[in-house]
C-alpha cells in the first residue's frame, strides 16, 4: 500500500493513525525480536531522567546473528550490520565526536533502553521551536548510545527545508549530507563510535521501504514498516481513508 498524503487532514487526524500503528508496530517487532529484547509504546522518554529510564547501554552480551543472504528475519534472531550490512539510499557516517508515543526498545536485562523509533508528527514541524526540541532529543540519544529510528511521512516545510533527518545530522556532524530525492524520509540513526545514517527517502504513492531497526552495534532487524501501516490503516475510519486516498485535484 502506498505512504499516503496526511497533509490533507489535520494533525488530531493523523494522531489518530498514529497511535494505531505505533501498536501494531511494536506489537510485530516483539514477535521479529531476538528475545533478550522487547519493543513496548511509551508517550515519551522522559530527558533521560535515571528514574524513568536508564540508558547506560553498559557490556551488551555477544549476540548470536544469521548469516547474510537471509530472508524474512524468525522470532529471535537478527542480523549482523558487519556480516549483512543493510542496503539503503543514503548511508552516511561519520566519527563519533508536543506529547507523541513512541517505541522504546529495551533489553530484558534490566529494562534498558538501546533504540528508539520516532514518529515525526506535523506538531513536530509546526515551529522553528518544535523543531530544535526534536532534533535536540535525538542529539541526546544518539549521545548516550541509543540508536535512533524517525519515520517522516510529512514533506519539508521552510523550518526544515530539507528535512528532519538533515536537521538532526547537520546537528552533530562536521560531513555534508546527501540531499535526498524525495520529500519524506525514514531513517536509522546509528549511534556509537562510528555513527552512522542510514537513509530512505519516499514519495506520496510510493510504499515504505524495509529500514533496518539498530539494536546494538553490530546487530539489527528489519522494521515491517509496510506491513503494520497497511494493517493501521485498514482499521482507519473510512471517512479519513476516503480523504487521503481521494484523487488529487
Amino acid at each position: 500500500m502506498p505512504v499516503h498524503d496526511w497533509t490533507r487532514v489535520d494533525a488530531g487526524v493523523f494522531h489518530g493513525f498514529h497511535v494505531t500503528w505505533v501498536a501494531e508496530l511494536a506489537g510485530r517487532l516483539n514477535q521479529l525480536l531476538p528475545a533478550r529484547y522487547y519493543a513496548l509504546p511509551e508517550k515519551r522518554v522522559v530527558g533521560l531522567e535515571p528514574d524513568v529510564v536508564t540508558l547506560d547501554l553498559g557490556t551488551p552480551e555477544n549476540p548470536s546473528t544469521n548469516g547474510p543472504g537471509l530472508g524474512p528475519i524468525e522470532a529471535g534472531g537478527g542480523l549482523s550490520l558487519t556480516v549483512s550490512p543493510p542496503k539503503v539510499e543514503i548511508a552516511l557516517s561519520r566519527p563519533a565526536v508536543g506529547k507523541q508515543r513512541i517505541i522504546a526498545i529495551r533489553q530484558t536485562a534490566g529494562d534498558r533502553v538501546v533504540a528508539v523509533i520516532e514518529f515525526v508528527s506535523p506538531g513536530n514541524k509546526s515551529s522553528g521551536h518544535a523543531i530544535r526540541a526534536f532534533v535536540a532529543k535525538a542529539i541526546e540519544f544518539l549521545d548516550r548510545g541509543v540508536h535512533m529510528h524517525v519515520i517522516d511521512v510529512f514533506p519539508p516545510t521552510p523550518r526544515d527545508p530539507r528535512g528532519i533527518y538533515e536537521a538532526i545530522w547537520n546537528a552533530y556532524s562536521e560531513s555534508p549530507c546527501t540531499p535526498q530525492a524525495k520529500p519524506l524520509t525514514v531513517a536509522a540513526f546509528v549511534a556509537g563510535d562510528v555513527e552512522q545514517a542510514l537513509v530512505e527517502s519516499l514519495g506520496v504513492g510510493d510504499p515504505l521501504p524495509a529500514m533496518p531497526l539498530v539494536l546494538e552495534s553490530d546487530l539489527y532487524v528489519w522494521a515491517p514498516l509496510e506491513e503494520t501501516y497497511m494493517s493501521s490503516f485498514e482499521k482507519f475510519p473510512r471517512r479519513w481513508r476516503e480523504v487521503v486516498t481521494a484523487p488529487a485535484n
